[in-house]
């Protein structure tokens, strides 16, 4: 889906783009990729920035410590052993 993603810094400076994402989630960590590998002056997002999404014209508030939780949860449940895996060869 196509999402605009405004950053909200602390100080209060914003700044939108427009990504491609298949979730709201991974439409913040797409934001995140661009402004950090940008140097026109985006906000670079730390724990303590907000994200409003627009998709498909609803708005969603998140903040990138909540996005950076969801990842590291998605992160642990794929490296956990199954039962088919575990302890078999």
């Amino acid at each position: 889906m196509l999402c605009g993603v405004t950053a909200i810094a602390p100080d209060g400076r914003r700044s939108t783009l427009e990504v491609e994402a298949r979730s709201l989630n991974y439409a913040a960590i797409e934001y995140n990729y661009r402004a950090v590998g940008n140097s026109q002056g985006l906000v670079v997002p730390n724990r303590e920035t907000l994200f409003e999404i627009d998709a498909n014209g609803t708005l969603h508030r998140t903040s990138w410590d909540r996005v950076l939780n969801w990842a590291a949860e998605v992160a642990r449940q794929a490296i956990r052993p199954t039962s088919k895996t575990h302890g078999t060869r």
